[in-house]
């Protein structure tokens, strides 16, 4: 008896507990809100991803400057063995035929490529991803503002629906005593009957309103869960008010601060940036080149470590590559990439 009694009891707990914390709500004050936005966001959890995708863009251009080294392993797995036929010294002999072959099963190669001289592809390229990042980086510094600027919107417009609500429901309230009163009046014949309909229709019109203004109310919420990136099952309570605060503003002084600061015209001016660089990599792509290239080799018949099985050789080059044809594709990038320069610096 005394188990079933502590077993109902934590069970009363548990549920209690779960109730007490199903209706608990959830308090936002302004400064929650915008915490709230900029790190549930998903505009703005997407612009975090984009600026790691720029930052991992610089670490890639950076690393074409560092050499590369590359292992191979390969094992024939069938071939044709070269074949050679010598005439017979012994008269009336045949040909004697002897098979030859100048391959190996297993070989394994070590491959070493430095860049010496690119005619500016490699500065062009880390150039670009430099000015990509810090275009990104104002991206989402605009989307951040963007993001701030919708929360506080969508905060005040959730207060001034509450004071809407608050001003229809006085309103009503106010209608429906002077009915009373009227009404009061009209059936002790002090109040004529055109009274009586007058103040019901006031009080029929006032009722539209308290509900238009309710139903705000409710969209103002959603609005704010949306922005909050919350679910919009979730209870909310807002602690706020809306106040006048005076600001002073100098329209000059605005725009000068708009023109240094807006994050829209810097991310321009770094594509603008990166399309220049573009322009010269374009260019560069008919250029010579200029690297080192090194291979060490090791092959055998038998796959085994045993001594003198495995032979070796290595080399040392200076490639150096000069572009003479194709089919005119370098101008036709150095005359796109000028036409996107000329549209951007069209744009502003």
């Amino acid at each position: 008896m005394v188990k079933k009694i502590l077993i109902l009891t934590l069970a009363a707990l548990l549920l209690f507990s779960i109730m007490t914390f199903a209706d608990q709500k959830l308090v936002l004050t302004l400064e929650k809100s915008v915490e709230l936005a900029l790190s549930k966001n998903p505009y703005q959890q997407a612009a975090r991803e984009r600026l790691k995708a720029a930052q991992s863009l610089v670490r890639e251009a950076a690393a074409q400057f560092f050499p590369s080294l590359n292992a191979q392993g390969m094992h024939t797995l069938d071939e044709k063995v070269m074949e050679l036929e010598f005439p017979s010294f012994i008269p009336g002999q045949p040909p004697r035929r002897v098979e030859i072959d100048f391959t190996r099963d297993y070989q394994f190669s070590l491959s070493l490529n430095l860049p010496l001289f690119t005619s500016g592809r490699l500065t062009s390229n880390f150039k670009q991803a430099q000015y990509n990042l810090k275009a990104t980086q104002e991206s989402i510094r605009q989307t951040q503002q963007e993001t701030i600027y919708n929360t506080k919107r969508a905060f005040y417009g959730y207060l001034l629906a509450k004071e809407f609500v608050q001003v229809a429901e006085e309103a009503v309230g106010v209608a429906e005593k002077h009915y009373q009163r009227v009404k009061a009046l009209y059936e002790v014949g002090l109040a004529s009957k055109f009274d009586l309909l007058r103040s019901e229709v006031q009080l029929a019109n006032l009722k539209p309103q308290l509900i238009r203004a309710r139903n705000n109310l409710k969209i103002a919420e959603l609005s704010l869960k949306t922005v909050l990136g919350l679910d919009l099952k979730t209870p909310i309570e807002i602690k706020g008010e809306l106040k006048y605060q005076p600001f002073e503003i100098n329209e000059e002084e605005c725009y000068r601060r708009a023109l240094q600061h807006r994050p829209e015209l810097l991310q321009l001016n770094f594509q603008k940036q990166r399309t220049a660089e573009m322009v010269k990599l374009a260019r560069a792509s008919g250029l010579p080149t200029v690297a080192v290239a090194g291979n060490f080799n090791y092959w055998a018949d038998r796959f085994n470590f045993k001594k003198d099985t495995w032979s070796n050789y290595y080399s040392v080059n200076l490639v150096v590559t000069i572009p003479l044809f194709n089919g005119l594709a370098t101008s036709a990038r150095v005359a796109q990439s000028k036409a996107m320069l000329r549209e951007l610096e069209k744009t502003r």
